[in-house]
């Protein structure tokens, strides 16, 4: 939440500090020491750093901090010719530790002396050539989704990306709410998964430019705009982005997992797997914000630690694949199947399986208004029969069905009605049983 100096509180200290002569490297530590309330960083070290990095702008507030860095909300002094307004930009600033100047005080001798100090400064290095290197991506697919004319996904825009006095870059700033809440708001199931293949052409657009984001997760997710009309959906924070064809793995240090546990393929995770990624590490966390997508909340999480086990992993994904409907969940558990070469080839066959599914499920609703409450309570009242079919498809896997067989099926078993249109649904995807 953004807040403004007549409600900010003053910094407690037992003596006034002149923050001018205080390092940039301390002051971001301030400030970093309060992400878990952000409405408590003094006002004072907010207006210092921003003075630093980008003196000719007005602090607006602290929008969020988080993973890398903070960002930070400020307006242009000047107003815009064109559009009588103050220009708005976003701030992103980078934690100290991440900043290879921070090292440079250091002398060699006493980095060598250290093995623990070398793999950090090894580490650092690596981290500012990949965070380059997704400031130049960042760039090229933004000019690339301009050029194309395309106005309905895009990327933020960057401005400037510099190292002094700190790491930090200038961007757009984007006047829209995380997709989650924006979702939520709606509760509309069909526009939902219209924004989850919006997703999916924004995402295709970067594969077929030879790029992958190796990051994609709600919290990464924006709608900018304030209606409908105006919406646009935002791709963010390309630090981990690289081209697929990158022979020389310059992007990846051996031994450097990436990507966020939870929604990020654990091959990726492992250290000397990262550099291998490819479409197939994305396509893997879009089923993951499916997900999130019909049910318009974060994924659930296994702790850290419990991504390499396989056993656990494979639990984890069936049970929130049996948390979608039938016809979702079949198309979430190959998204994110552990198996690479069984995932979808590209967000394209994705796309072309979510278009069919969601025309399936709300094909008899005759036009009216469907919410994921009410579809996702309509499926709870079905859970029982699930499971039975669940027990009955399991001595049939080797089977393939026609749909006069899977008639027959049904009316010998006396299963529901529903349970009959569930499985026409899943043959007419070409499922077998």
């Amino acid at each position: 939440m953004l807040f403004s100096s007549s409600t900010k509180k003053k910094a407690e200290n037992p003596q006034e500090v002149d923050l001018k002569s205080v390092g940039i490297f301390s002051l971001l530590n301030e400030l970093f020491k309060h992400e878990r309330a952000i409405t408590t960083t003094p006002l004072e070290i907010l207006q210092e750093v921003l003075k630093r990095v980008a003196p000719f702008y007005i602090l607006q507030g602290l929008e969020c901090v988080r993973g890398e860095g903070a960002i930070l909300k400020a307006r242009s002094p000047f107003l815009n010719p064109e559009t009588k307004e103050h220009k708005e930009i976003a701030i992103k600033i980078l934690r100290p530790n991440l900043n290879l100047s921070l090292y440079q005080k250091i002398s060699q001798k006493e980095i060598k002396n250290s093995n623990g100090l070398q793999q950090k400064v090894l580490a650092v290095r690596s981290f500012k050539m990949r965070f380059e290197a997704g400031v130049e991506v960042q760039k090229y697919v933004r000019q690339e989704i301009e050029r194309s004319g395309i106005d309905y996904f895009s990327v933020p825009k960057i401005n400037l990306y510099s190292e002094i006095p700190c790491m930090s870059l200038e961007m757009e700033w984007i006047d829209g709410v995380n997709i989650l809440r924006w979702l939520k708001e709606g509760n509309d199931v069909k526009y939902s998964i219209e924004k989850f293949c919006t997703l999916l052409d924004c995402v295709q657009f970067c594969h077929d430019l030879g790029i992958i984001h190796r990051d994609i997760k709600a919290d990464n997710i924006m709608i900018g705009g304030r209606t409908r009309k105006e919406e646009k959906l935002y791709l963010l924070d390309w630090t981990t982005g690289k081209p697929i064809d990158d022979p020389n793995r310059k992007l990846t240090m051996v031994g450097e997992g990436l990507g966020t546990p939870g929604y990020s393929d654990f091959s990726q995770l492992e250290g000397g797997q990262a550099k291998n990624a490819d479409v197939r590490n994305d396509i893997y966390s879009l089923g993951l914000v499916l997900f999130e997508f019909w049910h318009n909340q974060f994924v659930p999480r296994l702790q850290d630690d419990e991504y390499a086990d396989i056993e656990k992993r494979q639990a984890y994904l069936a049970a929130l694949g049996r948390k979608l409907p039938a016809v979702l969940g079949q198309i979430f558990q190959r998204a994110t199947c552990l198996d690479r070469t069984k995932r979808y080839e590209s967000c394209r066959d994705f796309k072309s399986d979510i278009a069919r599914a969601i025309d399936a499920i709300i094909a008899s609703d005759k036009g009216k208004r469907v919410t994921i409450d009410e579809l996702n309570a309509d499926m709870a009242k079905y859970e029982d029969s699930f499971a039975r079919v669940d027990t009955e498809i399991e001595t049939i896997v080797d089977t393939s069905f026609s749909i006069e067989d899977i008639d027959r099926y049904v009316k010998n078993k006396k299963f529901l009605p529903v349970i009959k249109q569930l499985f026409e649904i899943m043959v007419d995807l070409g499922v077998k049983f």
